[in-house]
């Protein structure tokens, strides 16, 4: 379930924590997958195809979830994206409640599907079923296997996949969470991805900020935003999420997001809430055990940094194992599985190339921001032409500054290696090898006696500048000016 009415509270009061960019935006990045999340709606949405059904195999089996879990594996491959998909763990005792609901939820509908299937009602069909959905243990292993012939890591959270996703995201192992459940924020997620777009939509507009209908979108949700537009901290947010209506406790009558929030504000904590609200006109459920809801939150049951480091790793695919179970056991047809396995080969190739062309581009952008010469500073007779001094920072004596560049090795797990050194072997890369690309950075130290002097005293004399004749004057700026040309051209 999540956070009850939370994305829409965000969106009222926390507009710009809500942010709508292109998928493209996360090329080169690792994000968090909730894997359970994504097997659910890819059951969900074949179920709206015209049967209401499944796909299946041979022996009747769903591959609903394999077929999914294949497609939308491939494209984020092909955008640059790596993925480490977390599964569910043991459920958290304060979530048995909810999940023996769901149970219930699901036997009712299984009832109302029968009925629906009876009278032939094919809207009442469509919406019992994607109401009976329930994700199953062998379904879970099938989509394991798939990953482990696609060379995709996967993590078993002992708990909570969204608590584990949240302290990835955390540890800064990866940049964000992929999942639709709003209470990754609450256990902590830096950045939620959400509404991950890979249709074919007619509109392509990064301004198009309705969800859904951007192609090749998603939707960012930032919780440090949200804490800074809202004013609140982040235990009062877990109070706001816990008093919005959450998988572990019940909820206070008459208190939704909107009126939690200001009392909230006015109250600062559960606690003082509850000692000032009229309990006649808010009921307090039984069992109403925030405070170990709170514990949760704040402290899940993960797997710490040390193990995980261990788990996320990447390794090459298994075409032909991959081939041989998708079409002999799954019944996949064969040209398809092959098309599959041609885009993935393509991915890994085309990743490292993207990676450096866009590497290149940036630093040639950061040169030229950094370089630009402030004309407003120099008088009308001093400005250079723009054709020959783009580029150039006037205001920079590269004789007094000392450029240190740290090493910067591009890899990528689909592509070609870039070594340290001309010597060094140009080796195969693959999944397995180092991932992240590291920014160049410079450090510019400059010599700022040196610079003040030159502009408060004549080079000729210790006599101002403004008293000098214009010829005199101007002559040091056209020395540094032509100097700096030179050397940019040089470059």
């Amino acid at each position: 379930m999540g956070i009850k009415g939370l994305t829409k509270f965000l969106a009222d009061n926390a507009p710009k924590s809500i942010q709508y960019q292109t998928i493209g935006s996360l090329l080169g990045k690792k994000v968090a997958v909730d894997a359970s999340m994504w097997i659910y709606q890819f059951l969900a949405a074949i179920r709206e195809g015209s049967q209401w059904g499944n796909l299946t195999n041979s022996s009747g089996e769903s591959t609903s979830h394999i077929s999914g879990m294949l497609s939308r594996t491939t494209r984020l491959l092909e955008a640059g994206i790596k993925p480490v998909f977390v599964f569910d763990g043991t459920p958290p005792e304060m979530k048995k409640d909810e999940l023996a609901k769901r149970d219930e939820r699901r036997e009712k509908a299984l009832a109302e599907l029968e009925k629906a299937q009876e009278m032939g009602d094919g809207e009442l069909i469509k919406k019992q079923s994607i109401r009976t959905i329930h994700v199953t243990k062998k379904q879970i292993e099938d989509v394991k296997k798939l990953l482990n012939f696609l060379g995709m890591p996967y993590i078993d959270a002992p708990s909570e996949a969204e608590a584990q996703c949240a302290e990835l995201c955390k540890d800064g192992l990866v940049y964000g969470v992929v999942t639709e459940d709003a209470d990754s924020l609450t256990f902590g997620t830096p950045v939620q991805i959400k509404q991950l777009n890979f249709s074919e939509s007619s509109s392509n507009k990064v301004n198009d900020k309705s969800p859904g209908k951007q192609k090749n979108g998603m939707q960012i949700i930032k919780l440090p935003l949200i804490l800074s537009e809202l004013d609140i901290t982040m235990e009062q947010f877990i109070d706001l999420c816990i008093l919005s209506g959450c998988d572990y406790c019940g909820t206070i009558r008459g208190i939704g997001t909107n009126t939690a929030y200001k009392l909230l504000k006015k109250h600062q904590n559960i606690e003082k809430i509850l000692q000032n609200i009229d309990k006649t006109k808010n009921p307090v459920p039984e069992n109403f055990e925030f405070s170990k809801v709170r514990d949760l939150f704040k402290k899940p049951i993960v797997t710490k940094r040390n193990e995980l480091e261990e788990l996320i790793k990447w390794s090459s695919p298994k075409y032909e194992e991959l081939t041989d179970w998708l079409v002999k056991e799954q019944n996949f047809s064969e040209a398809r599985v092959t098309s599959y396995c041609e885009r993935i080969r393509k991915s890994r190739s085309k990743t490292s190339q993207t990676c450096l062309d866009g590497f290149f581009k940036s630093k040639s952008n950061e040169r030229k921001m950094s370089h630009e010469t402030p004309l407003s500073k120099l008088s009308q007779s001093e400005k250079p032409k723009e054709k020959t001094c783009t580029g150039v920072n006037s205001s920079l004596n590269r004789d007094t500054k000392k450029v240190k560049i740290e090493e910067c090795r591009i890899s990528s797990e689909w592509g070609v290696p870039i070594s340290k050194s001309s010597n060094d072997k140009t080796e195969k890369g693959d999944f397995g090898g180092k991932s992240e690309t590291h920014n160049e950075t410079k450090e510019f130290q400059i010599n700022k006696g040196k610079e003040n002097k030159e502009h408060e005293s004549s080079t000729v004399e210790n006599t101002p500048l403004k008293t000098k004749s214009p010829e005199l004057s101007n002559r040091p700026v056209k020395r540094k000016l032509n100097r700096l040309i030179d050397e940019s051209n040089e470059d």
